[in-house]
């Protein structure tokens, strides 16, 4: 049996609690001001026309971003749903589906990050999901303490390879 059969690189999941409520959790995602603090170096959010938005506009459905990491990666995508409470999706670039889901329970939010692909590829299918799983597992940790106490765990200023907080 191969690992692709034992294994399901299509899609993974990712949990973190943060003792914020979805108000505030949810606004960490969807503002240049904000996703700036936690996830990207640089954000941009236009409307579906073209529109920039400011830097603490909410993003909305159909509008697009650009962010750009520390290490000069570069992504673009679309906004496909943005409730402005607790649920966001989007593309995260060509062919994945990122989903958003907070709930509050207690105090704390639980934050749920879905990631899915279609595609057919084997390698493609294993490299997505080992780029983007660690990843995501840092700027989720980064986001909870951010939101939490205010430290921002990433290397501004990469000058090796292999870092771990870019």
């Amino acid at each position: 049996m191969s690992i692709e059969e034992k294994f399901d690189f299509r899609k993974f999941i990712q949990r973190i609690y943060i003792t914020k409520n979805p108000d505030h959790v949810y606004k960490m995602w969807t503002t240049v001001e904000n996703i700036e603090e936690w996830n990207v170096k640089t954000a941009s959010y236009h409307t579906s026309e073209g529109i920039l938005k400011n830097r603490n506009d909410t993003i909305q459905k159909d509008d697009e971003y650009e962010w750009i990491w520390n290490d000069g990666a570069k992504l673009n995508g679309v906004i496909l749903e943005a409730d402005d409470k607790e649920n966001l999706r989007f593309t995260f670039g060509n062919d994945v589906i990122v989903n958003i889901n907070l709930k509050q329970i207690g105090e704390r939010t639980l934050v749920e990050l879905i990631q899915e692909h279609n595609f057919e590829d084997a390698e493609m299918k294993f490299d997505n999901y080992m780029a983007c799983f660690p990843g995501w597992e840092f700027y989720l940790i980064n986001l909870k303490s951010v939101c939490e106490g205010g430290i921002d765990l990433r290397e501004n200023n990469p000058d090796r390879d292999f870092l771990v907080n870019i």
